[in-house]
């Protein structure tokens, strides 16, 4: 049984291609990126990109469990935007990721969409 407030996931390889050769890309720090392209599905669907540099399998979904927790508290008209975006965590040294706070990453990423959401596409 789905969640109802589940923000829609990008899972097809096309879908990642497209937002890496059509997209825009947003910086917020030196370790998070968010990459976006419209979309004609009418609504925010969203993927990432934790490569095994992040760390071990339990780091990665962690994170990964973040951003969704994160997407059920943004606001209304974000998830109703139209576009794709994918979260990438760029490479750090060491055991950076492991040692990021969730206040810290809930920061970063909410600055990434309010950037995305000013960004006129």
């Amino acid at each position: 049984m789905a969640n109802k407030k589940a923000v829609p996931v990008l899972k097809s390889r096309l879908d990642f291609i497209k937002i890496r050769n059509k997209g825009f890309s947003v910086g917020v720090n030196k370790w998070l990126l968010l990459s976006f392209v419209k979309n004609d599905k009418k609504q925010l669907r969203v993927g990432w990109t934790m490569p095994t540099y992040i760390g071990g399998a339990v780091v990665r979904n962690k994170y990964k469990r973040w951003v969704r927790e994160n997407l059920r508290t943004f606001s209304e008209n974000l998830k109703k935007t139209p576009i794709d975006v994918n979260i990438l965590l760029r490479r750090r040294d060491g055991d950076f990721y492991r040692n990021v706070t969730r206040e810290v990453f809930n920061a970063a990423l909410f600055e990434a969409f309010r950037k995305v959401e000013s960004t006129s596409i």
